[in-house]
């Protein structure tokens, strides 16, 4: 995903915000682009326009620098960033161009400083529009942004900064962009370097720019790489760091689900650890895991699940359904709601879920319909006829129902069909519909990015 905005020059980020943890395209459509900014007025313009592009084209150092610097401060607005407008003004080949210390304006300057924060801050314009969507980001690859990125890796930390925030936006738009970013040559290399010089800013954002590299479905990352990235995560996974531990967790949970074979029995056990230590089934409250911890770590439990029936079996047989009836209970957040509700109704395929029951039963008295709609497909999966009449009342309530539909329901309940009725009231309410469409399968692979 990409960044939406940092308050800070130097090697200071925005405190991670709290839709990074939600579970589903919503979250991923809202907050792919995080944009990197400073404080800026919401009503700045761009005053004496052409003046300003007449000055990023000057061949005069200070000049340019002067205009880059206030074309970047117009883009980091935190609302409404003319992004578009940027773009029209067809000046990306050239804060391309700026990046390369092979550039003419560089060759007789003497001021190193002022060409190092010339480049900087071409490369944060750079950043900023590619927080933009698709068409925009495009335009700095056309243009050749990705290996002049790659050789500012090599320099000093602010730069090799600024281009790991240009890189991870890149990353996080689409597959072929990050694609593009894994065959440069010796990537992943130049990526792992960066965490020898033991600089915490850079760790960070290295570590996230390596879970956008993961991200993706159409289509995955390609094994040979994700098995190298997932050595470097299970290392990372021990750092004092949250915000490092935070996004390997996230680029686990993509790597489980395109490419489960990479993982092995021990990681997806250490997991199930930092989860069972967030809902400690004594009813104490844990302080070794941190809690924004929770949502990554529920994703890739879940992933796991769909996945590997060896990992079912074993998590099953370390009470699974335990702990997450005592996390479900614990948190309040939705899209975590649901997505436990999610994989107790993959579960429910293959085990039974009688000890979560209260789960799913306080959903449908108390939650909201997209959280009862998870726990419906759960019930719908039992064996036991016996319970369908205690959820029926709730099928009833759960749509507007025509009331043809209302005397199909008590036909089936008159000829002691009750999962019948469940299944016409899904299959005929026009707000589950898509829901059960197609295959179970289908639906396991688009749930991922609803």
């Amino acid at each position: 995903m990409k960044r939406t905005y940092m308050h800070e020059y130097h090697n200071t980020r925005n405190t991670r915000i709290i839709q990074q943890q939600e579970l589903r395209r919503t979250r991923r459509l809202e907050l792919l682009h995080k944009l990197r900014t400073n404080t800026v007025a919401a009503h700045s313009s761009l005053p004496n326009y052409e003046n300003i592009k007449n000055g990023i084209l000057s061949l005069n150092l200070r000049v340019v620098y002067d205009s880059v610097y206030q074309f970047r401060q117009i883009l980091c607005r935190t609302e409404a960033p003319p992004i578009q407008e940027m773009v029209q003004t067809h000046l990306v080949p050239r804060f391309v161009e700026l990046l390369s210390l092979n550039n003419i304006l560089y060759t007789d300057a003497k001021e190193k400083a002022l060409i190092n924060s010339c480049r900087t801050e071409a490369a944060w314009v750079l950043t900023n529009i590619a927080s933009g969507d698709t068409q925009q980001t495009s335009t700095i690859i056309e243009n050749g942004g990705i290996p002049l990125l790659f050789k500012m890796l090599n320099e000093n930390d602010d730069i090799a900064d600024q281009a790991i925030w240009c890189l991870s936006n890149i990353a996080g738009d689409k597959e072929v962009f990050r694609d593009n970013i894994l065959h440069f040559p010796k990537s992943l290399e130049l990526l792992f370097d960066l965490y020898k010089r033991n600089n915490a800013n850079l760790t960070k954002n290295v570590t996230w720019l390596l879970s956008n590299l993961c991200r993706g479905k159409n289509p995955v990352i390609e094994h040979k790489k994700a098995a190298i990235i997932i050595k470097v995560f299970t290392n990372l996974l021990k750092s004092n760091d949250t915000d490092v531990v935070h996004d390997v967790i996230w680029g686990i949970s993509y790597i489980i689900d395109g490419n489960f074979k990479v993982i092995d029995k021990e990681l997806i056990t250490y997991l199930y650890s930092l989860l069972t230590q967030l809902c400690d089934l004594k009813g104490t409250e844990s302080t070794n895991v941190p809690r924004n911890l929770t949502a990554p770590l529920i994703r890739c439990i879940g992933n796991a699940c769909v996945v590997s029936d060896d990992v079912m079996t074993f998590l099953m047989s370390n009470s699974l359904l335990g702990v997450l009836k005592s996390l479900f209970f614990k948190i309040s957040a939705p899209k975590l709601r649901r997505e436990i509700c999610w994989i107790i109704s993959n579960v429910s395929l293959s085990y039974d879920i009688t000890e979560a029951y209260e789960v799913l039963f306080y959903v449908l008295d108390n939650l909201e319909r997209s959280i009862q709609i998870e726990a419906l497909y759960a019930l719908m999966n039992l064996e036991d006829n016996t319970i369908y009449d205690k959820i029926l009342k709730h099928m009833i309530n759960l749509s507007n129902h025509s009331e043809e539909l209302n005397d199909e329901i008590v036909k089936c309940v008159e000829r002691n069909c009750a999962r019948d009725a469940i299944n016409i009231s899904l299959s005929k309410s026009s707000k589950i519909l898509d829901f059960i469409s197609s295959e179970r399968s289908e639906q396991v692979k688009l749930r991922f990015d609803l």
